[in-house]
């Protein structure tokens, strides 16, 4: 499918002969018109965001499932369907943001649980080594890192649900 105009050449010499009764040429005038084909539209496949979730961000393997999405919708772009590389390439992109929020999530809440048990081995070491005082107060700081972490998984269980309500309105 070319994008440039096509010539199109029409002889206008009548057959047999032409207005003075003489045989008619092959040398008459022609009309050259250009025929512009209407643009196709051009939908996203969000296939290098797909690549990047599936090699760095893939929970759930949604990640893979967004590129295999993506690669169908680029599939259906070549194929010159507009309407269904359309489809695919919105599934991708809903797949491709729910794996980023829960590729970040998850990883916020690694470093979180990783903080609040690095945070209860101190006190835990602390009380077995016999410093009562430094358990007592690395004790308290690890419960309000835990009380911190609470609301935080909260917070991000909220923000999870808007990611689906939004994404279920938007299709």
């Amino acid at each position: 499918m070319e994008n440039f105009p096509q010539s199109v050449s029409i002889n206008m010499q009548p057959y047999g002969r032409n207005w003075a009764g003489s045989p008619a040429t092959a040398f008459g005038p022609t009309i050259t018109s250009f025929v512009q084909p209407e643009p196709v539209p051009n939908p996203q496949d969000f296939v290098l965001w797909s690549f990047f979730n599936s090699m760095f961000c893939n929970p759930f393997c949604l990640g893979f499932i967004a590129l295999v999405f993506s690669v169908k919708a680029r599939d259906k772009k070549i194929d010159q369907d507009p309407a269904a590389a359309g489809t695919y390439g919105r599934t991708a992109k809903h797949l491709n943001i729910a794996a980023l929020c829960l590729g970040i999530v998850g990883t916020i809440i690694f470093i979180v649980l990783l903080a609040v048990y690095y945070k209860n081995l101190r006190a835990r070491d602390c009380k077995v080594l016999g410093d009562l005082e430094g358990a007592r107060r690395h004790g308290a700081r690890a419960k309000v890192l835990n009380i911190i972490c609470s609301m935080l998984l909260v917070l991000i269980v909220v923000a999870i649900i808007v990611v689906i309500i939004v994404m279920s309105t938007t299709t």
